[in-house]
């Protein structure tokens, strides 16, 4: 009888995490298709056609990202009576990175940040690249909405127990006890659940998450993947 009172319990905090992420992953790339949508609606006049085009291309990749986190997260769900299922494989760093980071471009420029990348082209993480490319978007995503003008770096460097990647930015900071209510830059609201969501993923993979204040002005994150022993 406990067994299953456990196993009950252990279900539903699965089922939990997976409406969380789900909502939050699609919540995500929605928030960019309206962004752009407005941008257009408002200011249709006064883009180039060019940057027409470049708006479209990019509320068409995040609606065909969308379908694609839908589809993998149904997928994943069925699979989660046992636990999260990770689909490893060696991914290259530096070119998931600027994936993750393409689609943001527009957004961040128009707060007049840039992104700096200190990563060599080699270097490579033994990880799931369905997981590996949310915590990447959920940390870039945040580094933008926190920030407001100056520069996003993402460094990634290799020692003999892990892979460290480091997001840092100059933005406003937070404090851990309220980062469920600290406002982005434009007033974005942020409900923590991302950074949850960051540190689960991080978990399955048995890595870390640590968060700090930057010598200068804004947050370091600092996700830790271990070597494959």
């Amino acid at each position: 009888m406990k067994e299953s009172v456990k196993f009950l319990i252990e279900a539903n905090e699965t089922k939990r995490k997976l409406l969380s992420i789900i909502s939050h992953e699609l919540a995500n790339q929605f928030n960019t298709i309206l962004g752009f949508t407005s941008l257009l609606e408002q200011d249709y006049d006064t883009f180039t056609d060019k940057e027409r085009k470049e708006y479209v291309s990019i509320i068409n990749l995040h609606v065909n990202r969308n379908y694609k986190i839908t589809k993998n997260l149904l997928n994943w769900s069925k699979s989660q009576q046992d636990g999260l299922v990770l689909l490893k494989k060696q991914i290259n760093v530096r070119k998931s990175v600027l994936d993750c980071i393409k689609p943001y471009q527009t957004l961040a420029c128009k707060k007049q940040l840039v992104t700096s990348l200190i990563i060599e082209d080699s270097l490579t993480v033994l990880a799931d690249l369905n997981s590996f490319n949310t915590i990447l978007i959920n940390i870039y995503s945040n580094a933008i909405k926190f920030s407001c003008k100056g520069e996003i770096i993402i460094k990634a460097e290799k020692n003999k127990e892990e892979i460290k990647i480091q997001i840092i930015d100059q933005g406003v900071g937070f404090k851990k006890e309220k980062i469920n209510s600290t406002l982005g830059t434009n007033n974005e609201e942020g409900s923590g659940v991302g950074l949850l969501i960051v540190k689960d993923l991080l978990d399955a993979h048995r890595g870390s998450l640590e968060i700090s204040k930057n010598f200068l002005k804004g947050t370091i994150i600092s996700l830790k993947f271990p070597l494959e022993k």
